[in-house]
């Protein structure tokens, strides 16, 4: 079991970097062709694919708090389970919003101590972390297990993140943003 929550979490920090990466990288990319050169490695799929290919009913949300300039997404398999992730970034502002979802329940790592429960009306197993970089909202439907990931910020020089405590995506607003997934 722990073996699996280390995947989980490695996967967690993976896709907040690779996110990353693409909100300040993809202005660079000029074209279509170019991006799908770049990422022909990565299994980068646009997000109507990715959905396509899991065996599980999967939903996006509609209520993204900022303008989406870029979206695509991801599907691989873990311990013979599959998972997609869904990338929505702001490439002008740094603002990511990383949705990931696996067909198993999934019960979050929290080698310090930052996971807080979170009670919600209408979402199941709700959990948050804030772990200074990025908002973490845990919840559970239909037997999938979500996870999202915030990350606001303007981009600063060297494509510092410029986050601060006013700069972060509350509980309340990644519960906004989940309910919206129903």
């Amino acid at each position: 079991m722990k073996k699996q929550y280390k995947i989980l979490v490695l996967g967690t920090i993976g896709s907040v970097l690779l996110g990353v990466f693409f909100a300040l990288g993809y202005n660079h990319l000029s074209s279509n062709k170019v991006f799908a050169e770049a990422e022909k490695g990565n299994q980068t799929l646009s997000i109507e694919d990715a959905i396509n290919r899991v065996s599980f009913n999967v939903k996006q949300p509609k209520n993204i708090p900022f303008e989406v300039t870029h979206s695509f997404a991801s599907v691989s398999n873990i311990n013979n389970k599959q998972m997609i992730q869904l990338y929505y970034i702001n490439n002008q502002t740094g603002d990511v919003l990383t949705v990931r979802a696996i067909n198993s329940k999934v019960v979050p790592l929290d080698s310090e101590n930052l996971l807080q429960s979170y009670s919600s009306s209408e979402l199941n197993d709700t959990k948050y972390l804030n772990n200074g970089n990025a908002q973490i909202f845990y919840w559970s439907d239909g037997g999938v297990s979500y996870t999202l990931i915030g990350e606001k910020g303007n981009v600063g020089a060297f494509g510092k993140s410029l986050a601060s405590e006013n700069n972060i995506f509350s509980p309340n607003e990644l519960e906004s943003i989940a309910k919206s997934t129903k």
